[in-house]
């Protein structure tokens, strides 16, 4: 059965916030009202002062005021962390009193490192975004997330980011106003759902681009999962059991490079995220993405970034 009763959100935003989540969120619950011609969902936006902050592409949303106590039955919906230790720390136990007091808590994006920095999420299904994983890894090592595109566990809702926000959104407004109701949003605003709560976040590009060559998509998954072993790339192909040069027809047919350039982008990418979010030296980061010598990290990292990784961050 539809549950009957309104919904209001506090949807906090920190500081680099996605705005595309931002607007998913209000414009499907929206949506809603005008298909129920009432205010079924309401909203304001807070930060955790009750200062203006700019999403990740600059755009600075007027706010309603800081963090405060919310009304009874209210949602928390977390659109962001905070990086700076007193503003973490204020966050955290708004989030954890919202938690204590019975409410819905629900965040996108950054915002699951807010949930996991509150210590809400043990024992719950939760999701992250893949770019945020290495972050969650290192300061949160006892937490794993599902990998699903989005997760609904009891009081907590987690989603991994991107357009699954809207599965997201209307899966909780079929979950209040019933199946027509949701499908009659997802028509009105030309969406088709992808996915249901703990489904595999799978439409991705990459993942898109080789599922019609397992062979392909399973070299990849092992090197994401061992870019700290050097020599990699030796034994690949025969762990695969196809030769060395099919291995690299694969790689230049259908992702238009080479084994070794994919593997060395991977961990230029994961360098620069350590580097960002950890107190690590340089050469303790090339070794952690399987670089052979400080020297060799240095120029690839140098060739892709166009500076040295000490003046990275």
């Amino acid at each position: 059965m539809p549950d009957s009763k309104n919904r209001s959100f506090e949807i906090i935003l920190s500081e680099g916030f996605s705005m595309l989540a931002l607007t998913v969120i209000v414009e499907l619950l929206g949506k809603g009202n005008i298909r129920e011609r009432t205010r079924r969902y309401s909203w304001r936006f807070t930060s955790v002062d009750g200062l203006p902050v700019a999403s990740e592409i600059g755009t600075v949303p007027a706010l309603d005021g800081a963090l405060g106590k919310c009304s009874p039955g209210a949602v928390l919906l977390v659109l962001g962390d905070e990086t700076e230790p007193a503003r973490s720390r204020r966050l955290s136990a708004h989030i954890r009193q919202q938690w204590r007091e019975g409410r819905t808590i629900m965040a996108v994006d950054r915002g699951v490192l807010a949930l996991a920095e509150a210590g809400i999420l043990a024992g719950h299904a939760f999701t992250v975004h893949q770019d945020f994983r290495t972050e969650l890894d290192c300061r949160h090592p006892g937490l794993t997330p599902s990998g699903a595109a989005f997760e609904v566990d009891k009081r907590i809702s987690t989603c991994a980011g991107g357009f699954a926000i809207a599965d997201m959104v209307l899966s909780m407004m079929e979950d209040d106003l019933g199946k027509a109701a949701r499908l009659a949003v997802e028509d009105n605003v030309l969406f088709i759902s992808l996915h249901k709560p703990g489904a595999p976040a799978t439409c991705t590009p990459l993942r898109t681009l080789t599922r019609d060559n397992p062979v392909l998509a399973r070299a990849i998954e092992i090197i994401a999962e061992r870019l700290d072993e050097p020599d990699i790339l030796k034994s690949l192909s025969s762990e695969l059991g196809i030769s060395r040069r099919q291995l690299e027809r694969y790689f230049s047919s259908t992702l238009e490079t080479t084994p070794k350039k994919f593997l060395t982008e991977l961990r230029l990418e994961k360098a620069a995220r350590l580097l960002t979010i950890a107190q690590t030296s340089a050469l303790a980061v090339a070794f952690e993405c399987g670089f052979g010598s400080q020297s060799t990290f240095t120029k690839a990292f140098k060739r892709k970034y166009g500076v040295a990784p000490k003046n990275y961050c």
